[in-house]
């Protein structure tokens, strides 16, 4: 029983927080938290604790240069096609928002197998995801791709009406989500344009085979992400032949329940090759490679 009013007492916290009006007034923010409002396009910024920075690409298209570097979330979000979220709250809402959900977690993944021991933020990142990916408006829609890891019990919830949803995290997650993507397959796009210049090329000197014979996406401390997964799923001209992530073992043993639950829910799904390894200790990893015949680089 006891148990049992721990759970409804943190239903009642998520109750609370879902049911905020997206119009709410934003809570008063002083001259020293307007500093530190979040800094779009910069790995380092004095709100990286609570407001997660938008990813810095590598790529050398000039648009997602100019897009990193700037810190004007509206025009990042109208250059990418994405709905403006709502940014006026202070970092102390950002990081109460942030933490609850956190602390919602185990109530969201209450009997479920792939529970780990100690829930990490890159479950609250596949939510905001899930949540998103719904969303027919947004170009992060995913078909519910996302949703479907989710499990059974708890992940109607985001299925919610969007307006009991402020965009706060899950619009940041939105803005990285479709700025990774558009990078990603615009360098995937331009490795099949030269994976048929090559084989055209092998054609005319009648090699049987080309350098550019297969695209293979590797993604390290994947955590849960679904990326792997939806490019290997695309049927829109950025389908991928290989995915691998790697990540710890206890992640990739959590991520291969949920894709298991993923195929049971969507029988030809194609899913990615996951390797439990501790990126941070290379000797380590070199060795376990090398035991079990995995190459340690791609």
């Amino acid at each position: 029983m006891t148990r049992l009013s721990f759970y409804l007492k943190r239903l009642g916290i998520i109750v609370a927080i879902l049911l905020l009006p997206e119009n709410a007034t934003a809570l008063s923010v002083s001259k020293r938290q307007q500093q530190l409002q979040p800094q779009f396009g910069t790995k380092t910024t004095t709100t990286r604790s609570t407001v997660p920075p938008l990813f810095v690409s590598t790529t050398p298209k000039s648009f997602y240069e100019t897009l990193s570097s700037s810190n004007d979330h509206v025009s990042i979000a109208q250059r990418l096609n994405v709905k403006p979220g709502m940014m006026d709250f202070s970092p102390r809402f950002w990081k109460f928002a942030w933490r609850m959900h956190g602390r919602l977690l185990p109530l969201l993944h209450i009997w479920d197998k792939a529970r780990t021991a100690d829930l990490d933020n890159c479950l609250k990142v596949l939510w905001c995801k899930a949540l998103v990916g719904l969303d027919w408006n947004s170009p992060a829609y995913d078909g519910g791709l996302a949703y479907d890891m989710l499990p059974s019990l708890t992940r109607w919830l985001v299925k919610l009406p969007e307006r009991v949803f402020p965009r706060l995290v899950h619009f940041i997650i939105e803005l990285r989500t479709v700025y990774l993507d558009r990078a990603l397959q615009e360098e995937m796009q331009h490795a099949k344009d030269l994976r048929s210049v090559s084989n055209v090329t092998q054609q005319q000197q009648n090699h049987t085979d080309s350098c550019f014979s297969r695209i293979r996406l590797v993604t390290l401390g994947a955590g849960y992400d679904t990326r792997s997964v939806k490019f290997l799923n695309d049927d829109g001209g950025c389908q991928i032949d290989e995915a691998w992530e790697l990540d710890m073992q206890t992640v990739i043993a959590s991520k291969s329940i949920m894709l298991e639950r993923l195929r049971t829910r969507r029988p030809n799904a194609k899913i990615p090759k996951l390797v439990g390894q501790d990126l941070t200790d290379f000797v380590g990893t070199k060795r376990t490679n090398q035991k079990n015949g995995i190459p340690l680089f791609w």
